[in-house]
C-alpha cells in the first residue's frame, strides 16, 4: 500500500509552529534561541535557560517531537 503524503506535514511546519509562538514561549518565561528541524517531522529547540523544564511544557503544548538543548 502506499503511503499517503497528504497525511503528513510539509517539511518545516514544525519549525514555523515553533517560530509563530515565540511571544506565547517569551511570555511562559520560556527563551528560545535557535530552532531547527529534528527527526520524525519534529524540532529542535535551544534554549537560555533549563532545557528539561522547556521541553516539558514544549512537548505538552505541540503534537510533534520536541528536543530541547541548553543553548549558550
Amino acid at each position: 500500500m502506499a503511503r499517503d503524503e497528504a497525511a503528513e506535514p510539509p517539511a518545516g511546519a514544525a519549525v514555523l509552529a515553533v517560530l509563530a509562538d515565540l511571544r506565547y514561549w517569551a511570555d511562559r518565561g520560556v527563551r528560545i534561541a535557535a530552532v531547527e528541524p529534528g527527526d520524525a517531522n519534529g524540532v529542535r529547540i535551544g534554549v537560555r535557560s533549563h532545557p528539561t523544564t522547556a521541553q516539558q511544557a514544549l512537548c505538552r503544548h505541540y503534537s510533534f517531537p520536541v528536543a530541547c538543548w541548553s543553548y549558550p
